[in-house]
């Protein structure tokens, strides 16, 4: 959002908005809290913070992430869209994935029937639509077909940007470990960290060179996930462990590790690939679409099966030689290339 907020673009304003609960009305974004959250400055005019937001003709009002908290509009107050489109107000949303309608069972119950609901309304007011992938606009453009849904859209991907390293000096903040295979991602069921300690622990048992298997995630809405698995693994916090880093800890991890480990059942963009490779790092992962899309053949794939996956794993930590060979470029853009790329696509 940064990126965005802070992009100088044709003659039009960016402003951070927020949806009031209370009254399903959007407010201007209160920029000192905003600041503590995220620590950032943004370029944008304060004077109403707090206050309804005005839309005037020919403003783009644009759904930056999945929000099913709009439900409530589309239950309450409804006649907001419909008067956004009376002032000729452009409505653009982001979709990172649609896994809550299409992977029910790995997200709390209930979740599937209130982002369909979300998903059908959203698709049928947006004028356009912008993917973090295209294997994520395959599957919009699934659901827009499957549910009848006759609204006229533009569609286009855009992928997720990166920071440079160049230049950047990584400090360890004091972890001192080496020799290890790295996991990024929140921990849910739907990462499937569940096989990678399995294949972890049998790699253990062959090899034990004392090569780790370092998780780096935050503990996501299932708080008792892998509550046998991790952390009451005898290797728990021995050559199993997990922590949740900071942004400087995060970019150590990517720059130390033997190579990054991805298992997840599915991803709509799947960050944490892109920025091992950024650092020059193999990738073994889950053969899922979207890491086909963006890397092909180059990288190595999981079979879920456990001997030939610890074969691979060995490989992996007994040569560390980067081997990727093609990639496309678009996926090093920074997030100032991509937030440009964004707004032309807007306006």
């Amino acid at each position: 959002m940064y990126k965005i907020t802070s992009t100088h673009f044709s003659n039009y304003r960016i402003i951070p908005v927020f949806l009031d609960s209370n009254d399903c009305l959007f407010r201007y974004v209160d920029h000192q809290k905003l600041k503590t959250k995220i620590d950032i400055d943004f370029n944008y005019d304060t004077k109403h913070q707090n206050e309804l937001v005005e839309f005037y003709k020919n403003d783009i009002f644009f759904l930056l992430d999945l929000n099913p908290s709009l439900n409530n509009i589309f239950h309450k107050n409804l006649s907001f869209f419909k008067q956004l489109k009376c002032k000729d107000i452009s409505i653009s949303t982001f979709v990172h994935d649609l896994f809550p309608v299409n992977m029910p069972d790995f997200f709390p119950q209930g979740t599937k029937e209130g982002y369909n609901f979300y998903f059908k309304n959203i698709f049928s007011i947006s004028d356009k639509i912008i993917t973090n992938s295209n294997f994520t606009k395959n599957e919009v453009m699934q659901f827009i077909k499957s549910n009848n849904i006759k609204n006229k859209m533009q569609i286009k991907t855009i992928y997720l940007g990166q920071d440079s390293i160049k230049n950047k000096i990584v400090k360890k903040n004091g972890l001192k470990f080496s020799n290890f295979i790295l996991m990024v991602g929140t921990l849910e069921p739907r990462k499937n960290y569940e096989y990678a300690i399995k294949l972890f622990c049998e790699f253990d048992k062959i090899n034990n060179n004392g090569t780790k298997l370092v998780i780096a995630g935050n503990i996501g809405w299932d708080q008792n996930y892998l509550s046998n698995e991790l952390f009451k693994n005898k290797l728990f916090n021995k050559k199993i462990f997990h922590l949740t880093p900071d942004d400087n800890e995060l970019d150590y991890l990517y720059a130390n590790c033997n190579f990054l480990l991805n298992t997840s059942h599915n991803e709509g963009f799947c960050l944490p690939v892109v920025e091992a490779y950024k650092y020059k790092k193999n990738i073994l992962s889950s053969q899922i679409e979207v890491i086909k899309e963006i890397f092909g053949k180059n990288i190595d794939y999981l079979s879920n099966e456990i001997n030939s996956d610890v074969v691979l794993m060995e490989s992996l930590v007994n040569n560390k030689k980067f081997k990727m060979q093609s990639f496309n470029a678009e996926l090093l853009n920074s997030w100032s290339e991509q937030s440009l790329k964004l707004m032309k696509f807007l306006v």
